[in-house]
């Protein structure tokens, strides 16, 4: 696996203290990672300290669920497209570590998500 974006983020105010990524990786994961750091600090039953999680997000599939409305929202913010504009097939694999009023997130690549140790 190969981790493209990290970051890590104050719980209390969702403030990104520190974020690196990949040289060759162009994308708005920043904004998402932001933004999903907010929803999970105004959720906190969705990720409680200890708690490790991993959000995954499909390009071609039509969900309701509360985090690929999040990351499309945000894909269509910065690139100024449309839901249509959208590639098919991509995932997204999030992973989020939250201890002691800090969350630990990274974005990976391996769709292998379920064996990972991030």
């Amino acid at each position: 696996m190969t981790i493209v974006y990290a970051s890590i983020c104050r719980v209390r105010d969702a403030t990104c203290l520190v974020e690196a990524t990949s040289i060759e990786y162009k994308g708005n994961v920043a904004q998402i990672m932001t933004v999903l750091v907010e929803h999970l600090r105004d959720h906190e039953e969705l990720c409680q300290d200890g708690e490790r999680k991993t959000f995954v997000h499909r390009n071609d599939a039509s969900s309701e669920d509360w985090f690929s409305n999040i990351v499309t929202d945000a894909w269509c913010a910065a690139t100024n497209t449309d839901l249509g504009d959208r590639g098919s097939g991509a995932e997204h694999y999030f992973h989020v570590y939250r201890k002691d009023a800090v969350f630990y997130c990274c974005l990976g690549d391996d769709g292998d998500y379920k064996d990972q140790k991030v």
